[in-house]
């Protein structure tokens, strides 16, 4: 794959076919499609601008229709999957002002940056000595549908998931272990490439078989077991998430 320059380069707008996927959100799990540069519209910047966090510690906007769920969270920032009215679905980065290093998304797409001006000053975990304090820039862009090499595997939550839903998550586990072992030379280059890499910011991306998005990938699909419990055919590569170039520094 391409190597790819430290500095952010916010893609021109350009036809990105899109592909259902599912995700536990509000007590069920729910169907989205990946939003397209052409269904990002002004009404979606114009929304972002409202953010802000709610009594419960929820990411909210003025649009009640649209939805948030967090995704994670590293020593720069926090990730949270948002759904907008029709059921698009995007990540937005949500930037520590302290510490926030210049790590990004490589080999996706950003959308742009937006301010929200509510959520400056915020501190997610008050009671803590440490933790993030969000300024007010946010970062958009594609949500990368997977699993990071150091996280949990997905559970089926569905009340309505396949019989064999349970023991499919043993299959996707050998599938997991399986995609690592064959992504594993790739995760070496890309400890090389950038200095910060390592297994909680490289997500292993699953890929539909008609791949709309015509993404690289490695050629053998492996069999997933995904959040309504029903196993799913994807092809797999290893994407890094939130990576700096080796040895850049903020000035």
């Amino acid at each position: 794959m391409q190597e790819v320059s430290a500095t952010l380069r916010v893609a021109r707008p350009v036809s990105i076919p899109t592909y259902e996927l599912k995700y536990y959100l509000d007590g069920r799990v729910q169907t989205f499609s990946k939003i397209r540069s052409e269904d990002f519209t002004p009404a979606h910047w114009r929304t972002l601008e409202t953010a802000a966090f709610n009594a419960a510690g929820h990411l909210v906007f003025d649009n009640p229709h649209w939805q948030s769920v967090w995704l994670g969270a590293g020593e720069e920032k926090a990730v949270y999957l948002v759904v907008d009215a029709e059921n698009h679905a995007f990540a937005l980065e949500l930037l520590d002002r302290a510490t926030y290093l210049e790590g990004k998304l490589m080999e996706g797409h950003y959308f742009g940056d937006v301010c929200m001006s509510k959520i400056r000053g915020y501190k997610p975990n008050p009671g803590s000595l440490v933790g993030h304090v969000f300024g007010s820039r946010g970062r958009v862009r594609e949500f990368i549908h997977g699993e990071t090499l150091a996280g949990k595997l997905t559970q089926p939550r569905h009340k309505n998931a396949h019989p064999l839903a349970f023991p499919l998550v043993w299959l996707t586990r050998l599938s997991h272990e399986l995609a690592r072992s064959i992504i594993y030379p790739r995760y070496k280059a890309l400890r090389q490439q950038y200095g910060d890499a390592h297994e909680a910011n490289v997500v292993i991306e699953l890929i539909p078989l008609h791949n709309p998005e015509h993404k690289n990938h490695y050629f053998l699909p492996l069999l997933w077991s995904d959040h309504d419990g029903y196993p799913h055919w994807r092809f797999f590569r290893l994407t890094p998430i939130d990576v700096r170039t080796k040895g850049r520094r903020c000035s």
